[in-house]
């Protein structure tokens, strides 16, 4: 009731989603057709300060010490899989994404905001 459907409603849209997981991997039509709906929705600045307004401000917030634990222990026994090793260090990057990094990260770091709050981060953590 409250997300204004009636239960049969309800009951369709959730077996659709199983059909839909159960299908697999989206199409690459379908891809292109979602990316083309969010890129237009993003291009809308009303849309865009919206969204934005609604994402949660992680700058600035630490793990616990609780949390840190268990993420270490989880690290630490990924690393003793020998098959997540391999694939984690046997990583090769091409050329061209190699480049497309360099000059994506060469922007950022011209900015001074970004620069700012990147070394102000670094000296935190020293």
């Amino acid at each position: 009731e409250s997300l204004g459907l009636t239960l049969e409603q309800y009951e369709e849209l959730k077996s659709t989603k199983k059909e839909r997981k159960k299908r697999g991997k989206v199409s690459e039509e379908t891809k292109a057709k979602i990316s083309e709906s969010l890129k237009k929705k993003w291009a809308d600045l009303n849309y865009k300060e919206n969204r934005v307004a609604k994402m949660p401000k992680k700058v600035g917030t630490k793990h616990t010490e609780e949390t840190k634990t268990k993420i270490s222990e989880k690290v630490k026994i990924l690393w003793k899989d020998q098959e997540y090793k391999e694939k984690s260090l046997g990583r090769v990057v091409s050329k061209a994404t190699r480049e497309k990094l360099s000059k994506t990260l060469k922007a950022k770091w011209a900015d001074p905001k970004f620069r700012e709050i990147s070394l102000s981060g670094a000296r935190a953590h020293r």
